[in-house]
């Protein structure tokens, strides 16, 4: 059986000790991880006098010692955390998070259920590992998961295909030493940015059965508003879950273990955030079975919009006193260094123009930019939403189209900016602005908005828009 106790730890390091009593003379090995990254693998070879003393642990050569990097001595916040490596288990002690006040030891897990499983087989692909992270406790991290899982004799070549659902010609055989912990390379590969950057397909071809409702969310388009009320009645992706810049390796797995747990019981799965239709479409997601929608709004209102949205999180973060990682890279964009307590007049209509004339904030023809990809004109545009089908509606009739197509009735929409600008504020020449650079988004919300017209209802699918575009 294996025991072992960390005895110190400071903001220099760890030390303790750990042995298996059944190999009293072996040195066995301990695993260190840094906020859940294993970051030390060390073997327990140091003489120890009172282990010897105690008769139990063979020559007492059992000891560890380890000095933290320079970023866990220097950071506000660090989880640290000592297990077997061979079981995955933390040692008494083992497991602590240091701040500011000291140490503080985190509590062991509660123990299983008398009729709850012990150990769970070894995930044999991404579908059951998904199905299993349905387990994952966000207070403790993944090792409390990883170590019920029966791993022992798996090949690295087999840990890399749970999670990948592919081989990988890189992977070599286990160590001469035999020194390979299967529970720790898992952990590093759900860890690993390759893990999270390919998430969505991955994802969707785990869970082929279920129906797909892809949205596509035009930002500025009411899209926020309709993924709040669709995520109250689907299990739900965002799209963001790929990017680590919005989304930490915590915040993915508590989504994945969220969806998990809810998949299971429901026959469709809603992607929102804002991802391409291109995006879909290149990596082969949409099937026919599956529904795809979108919302558009009349260009201009798109544009000031966008304005009206960043100058509000300006005010917001002003008031509060402190500059969010959006704002911040805003206003490294408009060569703004910082916000001042009180945004005045002036301040407003400098940054507002500024923001409006930055193309990496308002984006040319975004409509088509979300529907067809980088510099697509209307015609690519119309081409992508008519290949796939796309329903569309505005946001004129959007009320009317939650009310019918989803039976949500509301007068609320979520996410409005305050309006610091209007079409009828600005001088001549940015009203030319927005119009030159919105004009293949107007020749085809035009044409969206005729058809809805032309037909009567609070939206269109896209073999119904024809009439060609003006």
């Amino acid at each position: 059986m294996l025991f072992g106790h960390v005895d110190k730890v400071s903001r220099r390091g760890i030390e303790g000790w750990a042995a298996d009593d059944m190999r009293p003379d072996d040195a066995i090995d301990v695993s260190i991880f840094i906020g859940g990254r294993k970051v030390a693998q060390l073997v327990c070879d140091r003489p120890r006098e009172d282990l010897l003393r105690t008769g139990q642990y063979g020559n007492g050569h059992h000891g560890f010692s380890y000095r933290f990097p320079k970023s866990v001595v220097e950071s506000v916040e660090a989880r640290v955390s000592v297990r077997f490596s061979s079981s995955g288990s933390p040692l008494t002690g083992g497991d602590c998070n240091l701040d500011g006040s000291g140490v503080r030891v985190i509590p062991p897990a509660a123990p299983l259920a008398e009729d709850e499983p012990v150990m769970m087989p070894a995930p044999r692909g991404p579908r059951a590992l998904f199905d299993l992270l349905a387990w994952y406790d966000e207070r403790l991290g993944l090792p409390p998961l990883i170590s019920r899982l029966d791993l022992d004799g798996q090949k690295p070549q087999s840990v890399h295909y749970s999670v990948f659902g592919m081989l990988s010609e890189s992977l070599v055989s286990p160590p001469a030493d035999g020194r390979y912990y299967p529970r720790d390379h898992l952990n590093e590969l759900l860890l690993s940015d390759e893990f999270q950057t390919e998430m969505l397909p991955r994802l969707l071809r785990a869970y082929e059965e279920k129906q797909r409702l892809i949205f596509v969310h035009i930002p500025k388009c009411a899209g926020t508003d309709l993924s709040n009320k669709l995520k109250t009645r689907y299990p739900w992706v965002d799209f963001n879950i790929m990017d680590s810049d919005w989304t930490t390796k915590d915040a993915m797995l508590r989504h994945l273990s969220r969806l998990a747990t809810q998949i299971r019981f429901a026959d469709r799965l809603y992607l929102c955030g804002h991802g391409g239709l291109n995006y879909y479409a290149r990596n082969h997601l949409i099937r026919p079975t599956d529904q795809v929608f979108t919302i558009v709004r009349q260009p201009s209102d798109v544009i000031l919009s966008q304005v009206n949205y960043v100058l509000t999180r300006f005010w917001l973060d002003a008031e509060r006193g402190e500059v969010g990682p959006d704002t911040q890279e805003w206003l490294g964009l408009i060569g703004i260094d910082m916000l001042p307590p009180q945004m005045s007049e002036d301040f407003v209509h400098q940054a507002g123009m500024k923001v409006l004339q930055n193309t990496d904030i308002v984006r040319p023809n975004s409509i088509c930019y979300w529907l067809a990809g980088k510099d697509a004109d209307a015609q690519a545009a119309l081409d992508s939403l008519i290949g796939h089908d796309v329903e569309v509606t505005d946001t004129r009739h959007y009320g009317e189209w939650l009310a019918q197509r989803w039976k949500i009735h509301s007068q609320s929409r979520d996410n409005s900016s305050m309006k610091f600008l209007t079409m009828e504020m600005l001088p001549r020449e940015y009203r030319d602005y927005i119009r030159d650079i919105s004009a293949e988004d107007m020749k085809l919300y035009r044409m969206v908005d005729r058809s809805i017209a032309r037909l009567g209802k609070p939206s269109v699918i896209g073999r119904e828009l024809t009439g060609g575009l003006e």
